[in-house]
């Protein structure tokens, strides 16, 4: 399942799976890392394929607009 490339210009946010801390980075960041550094615990958070398809899958729903 190739990730949207519609949402690479678009800031998504993930929280840390440790702490809750939000990180906001733009869909192309995220498609490129493979971990990152949390700055509130300082921890290395492994982001994988799947992490990346659930981030972009929420913020898709998220950015559909609602029928009327």
């Amino acid at each position: 399942m190739p990730l949207s490339s519609r949402l690479r210009q678009t800031d998504l946010t993930l929280e840390c799976r440790y702490c809750g801390h939000p990180i906001t980075k733009t869909g192309h960041w995220f498609v490129s890392i493979h971990r990152f550094k949390c700055e509130a615990c300082k921890r290395e958070v492994p982001m994988g394929y799947s992490d990346k398809v659930l981030l972009f899958n929420k913020h898709a729903r998220l950015s559909k607009p609602k029928p009327t």
